[in-house]
């Protein structure tokens, strides 16, 4: 069908952008990948590479999609009818059921694949694009935007454990972020009672983190992850007060050892500024 000719040649376009050594070829594909991103059939091609599983796709054909779909729902505007380009008409439980489901079967790839970087960097683009949901879904209640994720990852038993922890610490890494964020295209209120609602979930998230802190034994990425959201979620809402201490005592060590990468030691250095600047308004509110 007219679906499967236009996911056909936008895998092409793909595939010659990234490889081909002809740089008219390469303008070419660029000309037509940008023009075809913005049109509603862009949404569907995206699924269809993404949800092909190990069904032929390239590594490169799916972080491309990913980043699409994370740039098309965080520019777009939900319409009930389309009359400008960046209208959309979207079924959000529809495409929450699929995002969820793309982020476990990411997730589980990435637990098995090792360091794989074109995968790791596919979940970060697929939990964008469920954060940036998460914040713009009118019928999603923002308090319980994260019981419901950490709910939909932790409670399917067909998803591993090491693939549950993946999804949870790239999610909460992200979500805070990206509520927070300008490029994020969102009603003003709608942003504001998505913020409220994450800060009234932050005792859990710090819980949450100290647990998957525990867990993520020697895996810097996770670590990193971790780092990560501890940084984003002290910007938005006060997290001094339950704190995990594990987190903490990692990042000072993470400081204190030159073996570490500049990638997790820039995160440990973001989350320790974030929680010593609120212990010191914490101090000061006591004095």
């Amino acid at each position: 069908g007219g679906g499967d000719d236009e996911s056909r040649a936008f895998r092409a376009h793909i595939s010659v952008f990234y490889s081909s050594h002809d740089a008219a070829e390469r303008r070419a594909s660029e000309e037509w990948l940008g023009a075809f991103v913005k049109t509603d059939g862009a949404w569907e091609a995206c699924f269809m590479i993404l949800e092909s599983g190990g069904g032929g796709a390239s590594d490169v054909e799916s972080l491309f999609s990913a980043r699409t779909l994370h740039d098309l729902l965080r520019r777009c505007v939900a319409k009930d009818e389309k009359k400008q380009a960046s209208h959309a008409i979207i079924d959000w439980e529809a495409l929450r059921f699929r995002l969820v489901r793309l982020n476990k079967l990411f997730a589980e790839r990435c637990a098995n694949g090792g360091g794989n970087v074109d995968l790791r960097a596919t979940l970060t683009q697929l939990s964008l694009a469920l954060a940036a949901l998460a914040c713009k879904m009118p019928s999603w209640d923002p308090n319980g935007v994260v019981d419901q994720t950490l709910a939909a990852f932790n409670e399917d038993e067909t998803t591993s454990q090491a693939a549950k922890v993946v999804c949870l610490t790239t999610f909460l890494a992200i979500v805070a972020e990206q509520a927070a964020s300008r490029d994020l295209s969102i009603h003003p209120m709608r942003r504001e009672a998505v913020l409220t609602g994450l800060k009234n979930s932050v005792s859990t998230v710090m819980d949450v983190l100290g647990r998957l802190a525990d867990a993520a034994g020697g895996d810097a990425a996770l670590h990193t992850h971790i780092l990560d959201a501890l940084g984003s979620w002290a910007e938005i809402a006060n997290v001094a007060q339950a704190l995990p201490t594990i987190i903490v005592d990692g990042a000072v060590h993470i400081l204190c050892d030159d073996s570490h990468g500049s990638h997790i030691r820039q995160s440990a250095v973001k989350a320790l500024k974030g929680v010593l600047v609120q212990c010191i308004w914490t101090m000061g509110d006591e004095t």
